[in-house]
């Protein structure tokens, strides 16, 4: 009987995938992803996109878990916002199998020289400011999943509105690639900040 297997493939850059991720990713009948996670798969092997398609993936998933050796790629961890919460939901435990993997979360932590077991973690991808700024209150240290639209400065300017005092902020771009960018500041002066937030972003803000 075969396994679906979700895998996380890390921050961004090849080296960040795990040994055993790369054996189960080899291993595989196929391999389902979306397109920037295509460097991390080997040539030849069977591919289905995961773009617009996501409820045909998980159709095809739940139909075949028990005959076909499917590789399911996330990026950083699946641990965290990500499309493993909607497959493990769907099938048995017995059905799939997690493999972990460097989160941005990590990354970001680690590049700055910050423990996180007291860290706060949000996502605001394709969701509302709403109650954010009453989290931020009560928590020391929390680190925000950005978006195209909830930006570093959007999210900044936001909080600046409705919170006390200047807070510190650090916001961890494309971590771990080529464009990587990590820009200490306070909320104030991001809240002011003119830049175009390409790719995947993080917010910390701290007191």
């Amino acid at each position: 009987m075969e396994k679906v297997y979700i895998i996380g493939t890390g921050p961004g850059e090849l080296e960040f995938l795990l040994p055993v991720g790369k054996n189960i990713i080899k291993s595989c009948d196929i391999v389902i992803a979306s397109s920037r996670l295509m460097p991390f798969i080997p040539e030849g092997k069977k591919v289905i996109r995961l773009e617009g398609k996501y409820n045909e993936c998980l159709e095809f998933i739940q139909k075949n878990a028990s005959t076909k050796k499917i590789g399911v790629l996330v990026s950083g961890d699946p641990g965290i916002f990500s499309f493993s919460k909607k497959i493990t939901q769907m099938l048995d435990s017995s059905q799939y199998e997690i493999v972990p993997g460097v989160s941005s979360l990590q990354l970001a932590c680690a590049r700055i020289g910050l423990s996180w077991d007291d860290l706060s973690i949000i996502s605001v991808h394709g969701k509302s400011l709403r109650g954010l700024a009453e989290k931020c209150e009560v928590n020391k240290k929390i680190i925000i999943f950005c978006d195209n639209k909830n930006t570093p400065t959007r999210i900044s300017r936001y909080l600046t509105k409705r919170i006390k005092g200047k807070a510190r902020a650090v916001a961890f771009g494309n971590l771990s690639l080529p464009g990587e960018e990590i820009i200490k500041s306070d909320i104030i002066s991001l809240a002011k900040r003119e830049k175009e937030w390409k790719g995947l972003w993080l917010l910390l803000i701290s007191k």
